[in-house]
């Protein structure tokens, strides 16, 4: 849509059946710790709700020690100050499923991935992934 191209877009992909990667789509500038220069140029164009949404994914991804080849998935989204985030793991196989999901303070965004970890972890995740690990 952005580049306007919705002429060619044959079929929307439902959040239902395809929950995105971790930090999908999202793009990063990197820089280094003692350069305050860039620092305070890339704070300028930093979009603070997805860095939120990415902070509070990517907390989400190591609280559940997913890896490199883990069938784990995560979307969060922010408004009005609020962060929401749905999060799938699957086995190897993709035969059981477990979604969860997690709403709370945009504030906090990796204390939300946390605790959605949390919740994830207590539907049984852990043994899902447990041979998906990077070595």
């Amino acid at each position: 849509l952005r580049l306007g191209w919705d002429d060619k877009i044959t079929t929307y992909l439902p959040l239902e059946s395809f929950l995105p990667a971790v930090g999908q789509g999202a793009l990063a500038i990197e820089a280094r710790d003692d350069d305050l220069r860039v620092g305070e140029m890339i704070k300028i164009i930093n979009h603070r709700p997805t860095w939120q949404a990415v902070t509070a994914e990517r907390s989400f991804l190591h609280a559940v020690e997913g890896g490199c080849r883990a069938p784990v998935a995560a979307l969060a989204t922010v408004h009005a100050g609020m962060i929401e985030i749905q999060a799938m793991v699957a086995d190897r196989e993709g035969s059981q499923i477990i979604r969860v999901s997690y709403q709370g303070n945009a504030v906090s965004p990796q204390q939300a991935g946390q605790n959605l970890a949390h919740s994830m972890l207590e539907a049984g995740a852990a043994s899902l992934i447990k041979d998906t690990r990077c070595r």
